[in-house]
């Protein structure tokens, strides 16, 4: 029993100097400044606390009325067309989409772009067997929001479920 609260305290002592090392990384070398929660986007404590993206924060900016089917979650895509959208700022500081080809014999281009130092830039042809997972962060420029771009390529319509 006792080795069992010995090895309790220690994986608490170690989940404790964990989050202080992240803090104190943070911090830099530099004075000392107050650490929020959005400064931790980047790492991946942060991402587990992400929400499934609400298709609500997507607003079309080209391509067919169609693309988005909320009630559905699919995106669905004319051959040989793109969609684009601007991604709205949201309340959590990470936000996840899952994307998975539907349509057999198609290939969809993906295009993901954020406004944010920490964040990677996607360019990637969206694979028929392995869902492609996107991390949305909030934008250092509120001007400048996060942007989803879908080209399909192919002879039919390409539909794409929103996971």
């Amino acid at each position: 029993m006792n080795t069992q609260k010995f090895a309790l305290i220690a994986l608490c002592a170690l989940v404790i100097l964990f989050v202080f090392g992240i803090a104190g990384g943070l911090r830099g070398t530099g004075s000392p400044q107050k650490i929020n929660l959005s400064d931790l986007s980047g790492s991946s404590l942060n991402s587990l606390f992400s929400v499934r993206l609400d298709l609500n924060d997507l607003r079309q900016t080209s391509g067919s009325s169609q693309c988005l089917q909320k009630a559905n979650r699919q995106f669905v895509i004319p051959a040989n067309s793109t969609c684009a959208f601007v991604i709205a700022q949201s309340a959590m500081p990470t936000r996840r989409l899952t994307l998975h080809l539907v349509t057999p014999s198609v290939t969809v281009d993906v295009v993901f772009q954020q406004n944010k130092k920490q964040a990677f830039d996607v360019r990637q042809s969206l694979p028929a067997d392995d869902p492609l997972k996107l991390s949305i962060f909030n934008a250092d420029d509120a001007n400048r929001p996060a942007t989803l771009a879908l080209t399909c390529h192919g002879a039919a319509a390409c539909r794409v479920a929103i996971q």
